[in-house]
């Protein structure tokens, strides 16, 4: 704002040496104050537009900054929120694959893959309609992560409500082998999200 001062402050002197150079030259007997009217009249019409300029560019700077603070704190909510959320997709997936992985017992009785539940998957959905937000490389691992949601969903309702014992019904591509690898991608997905949303809310 002070080099703007500075600028319009010079570009009115050198305005005003110009002018007075061309007066003097047409007129050297110029010597009253009626006869430096119209350059004085000149430069202060020139510096009163320097003013004007001066304040609009002052408002367009204040309202750039407004909009800019105000993209930060909607992206650092966004991502926070997002980060929190694959905090715990990442736990709740975990769990239950180690419920229904190869190894399990069979001493936990019948279970059903009704009970495979993933918290937070709203703010997935928020995120996804915000994109805008993410650079292209979130952006993928976002699409990949809810891709592996709606997979996880189709397969729960693909497989029903039989109970099973944990380590005694999966053989390979089964459905229930499908929802171990669905459940394996999720927690890996949203662990490498977390870890870069992490370092993007640092970067703001």
């Amino acid at each position: 704002m002070t080099m703007q001062r500075y600028k319009i402050l010079a570009i009115g002197l050198l305005a005003y040496a110009t002018a007075l150079l061309i007066n003097v030259a047409n007129d050297p007997r110029a010597t009253t104050l009626k006869d430096w009217q119209p350059l004085i009249a000149s430069v202060l019409a020139l510096m009163g537009a320097g003013l004007v300029y001066q304040s609009a560019m002052a408002k367009v700077n204040f309202d750039r900054e407004v909009h800019q603070a105000e993209y930060r704190r909607k992206t650092r909510g966004l991502y926070l929120r997002l980060s929190f959320a694959c905090i715990i997709i990442e736990h709740d997936a975990n769990r239950h694959y180690e419920t229904f992985k190869n190894d399990s017992t069979s001493g936990m009785g019948d279970l059903s893959v009704e009970v495979v539940t993933l918290r937070s998957t709203s703010a997935v959905d928020e995120a996804w309609q915000s994109l805008d937000f993410f650079p292209g490389s979130v952006a993928e691992r976002l699409g990949s992560l809810r891709i592996s949601l709606v997979n996880l969903e189709t397969l729960i309702k693909q497989i029903g409500p039989t109970p099973f014992f944990p380590g005694k019904f999966a053989p390979a591509g089964t459905p229930l082998s499908e929802l171990r690898k669905v459940l394996q991608v999720i927690r890996k997905d949203s662990g490498h999200l977390r870890t870069e949303l992490d370092q993007m809310v640092n970067a703001l």
